[in-house]
C-alpha cells in the first residue's frame, strides 16, 4: 500500500505528534495525561504493550543489516502467534506480577522483532 517513501513521512510525522502532544501534555496542570505516562501506566496492567514496544525495537534497530527472518515467509505468522500467547499468557499470568516486569516483555519483544521481523 504505501512505498518506503511515504511509510517513512508516515512514521516521521506520527512520531513528531507523540512527541508535541507529550510536551503540551507534561506542561499542562492536569497529572497523569501525557503519552509517557499512559504507556508505563498501561504497562503495568498488560504485557502487550512493553512486547509491542519491543517488537518495533528489534524490527527497526537490530544490530545485523541484510539481516533475514529466521523462519522466512512464516517468520510473520510466528510473531503474530507469539503475541497472541504473550496476550492470553498475562492474562493467565495475571497473579505472578512479581515474575514477570515489563522490561522483560519489552527486551523478549525486541528479540521476536529481530530474529522474525527485521528491516
Amino acid at each position: 500500500m504505501f512505498g518506503q517513501t511515504s511509510a517513512t513521512i508516515v512514521g516521521a510525522a506520527l512520531f513528531i505528534m507523540l512527541i508535541v502532544l507529550d510536551i503540551w501534555g507534561a506542561n499542562d496542570d492536569l497529572p497523569g495525561n501525557t503519552v509517557s505516562e499512559w504507556v508505563r501506566s498501561l504497562s503495568r496492567y498488560t504485557a502487550v504493550v512493553p512486547w509491542a514496544l519491543g517488537v518495533l525495537h528489534g524490527h527497526w534497530f537490530h544490530p545485523i543489516d541484510g539481516l533475514d527472518p529466521l523462519f522466512g515467509a512464516r517468520s510473520t505468522w510466528v510473531l503474530i502467534g507469539l503475541s497472541l500467547a504473550v496476550l492470553v499468557g498475562r492474562v493467565v499470568l495475571r497473579n505472578l506480577d512479581g515474575l514477570w516486569r515489563p522490561w522483560l516483555w519489552a527486551a523478549l519483544g525486541a528479540l521476536a522483532g529481530t530474529l522474525l521481523w527485521p528491516v
